[in-house]
């Protein structure tokens, strides 16, 4: 359910385009998505995280200038810029302080080892600059049409594949005694 949320915008973006065959009027769709969005995540989950406050604010802008504009070049290109932020920010997090970004996020509950977070970040923002640089080339030189269908399949099913191998590789690099407990039930204590 949650990855439905997560593309909830591209997908109101993909239905309304499809529906009233104007990337400008599906743009202003996508924008009301990414607001409803926002509110499911503060309603369910009590916040919002930085990362999906960017993106809501990037869609709710380059919707913005689609829309006063009348070109949907700017949502297009929200894409890319959106995977050089993340590409750039979990890079330099390989620098800066004790962990990855990565690391710190998730690590508690997938306990790699440092030098695994850090290869599996790299790793990842090279897989953001290539989306980037795919996504720039796709919105650049093909209809609106084939971008949409390129960013709801194409980058998606990317994404997926990648994050899978990426997920089974720190997994990978788990010690055994560690795995074991990664699937544990968690009973109360008080329980016989």
């Amino acid at each position: 359910m949650s990855f439905l949320i997560e593309l909830f915008p591209i997908i109101a973006l993909f239905a309304a385009y499809k529906y009233f065959g104007d990337f400008v009027i599906a743009s202003g769709f996508m924008m009301a998505a990414a607001v409803i969005q926002l509110a499911y995540y503060r309603i369910a989950h009590g916040t919002v995280t930085r990362q999906q406050l960017f993106v809501g604010i990037l869609i709710l802008v380059a919707g913005g200038l689609t829309l006063a504009f009348g070109d949907g070049a700017f949502v297009r290109h929200k894409t890319t810029v959106i995977y050089v932020v993340f590409g750039s920010v979990i890079l330099i997090s390989n620098f800066i302080g004790k962990q990855p970004y990565l690391e710190k996020m998730v690590g508690e509950k997938f306990p790699a080892p440092s030098a695994a977070w850090r290869k599996a970040t790299f790793a990842l923002s090279g897989f953001f600059y290539s989306m980037a640089a795919a996504n720039h080339y796709v919105a650049t030189h093909y209809s609106e049409g084939t971008w949409l269908n390129f960013k709801l399949f194409g980058l998606t099913a990317a994404s997926f594949i990648f994050m899978t191998a990426v997920i089974g590789y720190l997994y990978s690099q788990i010690p055994a005694e560690l795995r074991e407990k990664l699937f544990e039930d968690e009973q109360p204590k008080d329980q016989p």
